[in-house]
């Protein structure tokens, strides 16, 4: 499986194009900004995203598997049935993210902001 890089990522997010089931396996996506881009489905394991900005995005039923996502803001971020397993959002800040159906398991969550979030 190739990995998709940064470069070639930055590119599809300007140029529009959508990245609805993407497969992010692999990838080092420190620091990036996504904000408001469309990531349903998209499959993020053993991915780095730590820093990222992803307030906004469409994450809904996407995979975090051994995903590290320390200090990525989620803020507004629709993840409504994404599936959080064995990852890290450490100081994540989810305020005002959709997470109906969103399940967190054994992801560690210290200092986590989940503030305002909608859903159950």
């Amino acid at each position: 499986m190739s990995v998709i890089s940064r470069e070639e990522l930055i590119e599809r997010i300007r140029s529009g194009v959508t990245l609805d089931g993407i497969d992010l396996t692999g990838s080092s996506l420190a620091g990036m900004d996504f904000e408001g881009v469309s990531l349903r489905g998209a499959r993020l394991i053993n991915c780095d995203i730590s820093g990222a900005n992803l307030t906004g995005c469409m994450l809904a039923n996407s995979v975090f598997l051994n995903a590290k996502a320390s200090a990525t803001q989620f803020a507004g971020a629709d993840l409504s049935g994404a599936s959080f397993k064995n990852s890290d959002i450490t100081r994540a800040l989810m305020i005002e993210a959709k997470l109906d159906g969103a399940e967190f398991i054994n992801t560690k969550m210290d200092l986590a902001k989940f503030d305002r979030v909608i859903g159950k």
